[in-house]
């Protein structure tokens, strides 16, 4: 087993971004956090904790696992700092992942979180989209992948069912608290009960706190809606002859 540590000087930036944060998994039952796949660049050793969040259960339905990744840039943690707040939103708010264990890998590149300007540019350096292949592979059910960019608005594209795709429309009709409405972007159907995935586009302008929270609140209430539509209709499917 490789026990080389992580070097002090490369987890800086990542301890202050999520030290306050992890500190809710020593408050929460609900929630814990650990290093699953570390990495390595140029012999140092560099790794980013994978939040679990498991949410109460509503009968003994088997919950369904979604995963959640913050993808930050050379120049923005905005994605990080949605899904840390979805953290903080969840462990106030339990509800919102009923019958739903949340994995959120909040920093997608913990070398580029470390190294910012200096950082190597991703298709250069292949080693280090292993965090997330990783992390991809350990959540059947749903995935959410957040990234920062250059638009104006909450831009949402990606693989969903017909149920999922209503819960979007009615959210994204219904949001409050961000700066501009969201926005559903191309959309391909999830079919046979299998993994759906979306991408959220978060203006990378969008610093303020509010601004965050606003974006972790839609996310949260997407979740929510889901869980309950779905629970819906396993009772209605239940009470048939």
């Amino acid at each position: 087993m490789n026990t080389r540590p992580l070097a002090p000087e490369f987890r800086t930036n990542l301890k202050q971004l999520l030290q306050g944060f992890a500190e809710h998994c020593e408050i929460s039952e609900r929630l814990a956090g650990r290093i699953e796949h570390p990495i390595y660049f140029h012999g140092f050793k560099f790794g980013a904790p994978v939040f679990t969040f498991t949410g109460p259960a509503s009968d003994d339905t088997v919950p369904r696992t979604i995963g959640l990744i913050g993808h930050n840039t050379r120049t923005s943690t905005v994605a990080s700092d949605v899904l840390l707040q979805l953290i903080e939103v969840a462990t106030l708010r339990p509800e919102i992942a009923v019958d739903q264990v949340l994995r959120v890998l909040p920093v997608g590149d913990p070398v580029t979180l470390e190294l910012e300007e200096d950082a190597p540019d991703l298709s250069d350096w292949p080693v280090l989209s292993f965090l997330q292949d990783e992390f991809r592979g350990s959540v059947p059910d749903g995935l959410i992948e957040v990234r920062a960019t250059t638009g104006k608005s909450l831009v949402i594209r990606g693989e969903a069912d017909v149920r999922l795709y209503q819960v979007l429309a009615s959210n994204a009709a219904s949001a409050r608290g961000l700066p501009a409405p969201p926005v559903l972007s191309t959309f391909v159907p999830a079919f046979g009960g299998g993994r759906w995935h979306l991408e959220i586009d978060v203006p990378e302008a969008w610093t303020q706190a509010g601004d965050v929270l606003g974006v972790s609140r839609f996310i949260g209430r997407v979740l929510e809606t889901y869980s309950h539509l779905l629970g819906a209709c396993r009772a209605s499917s239940r009470r048939l002859p």
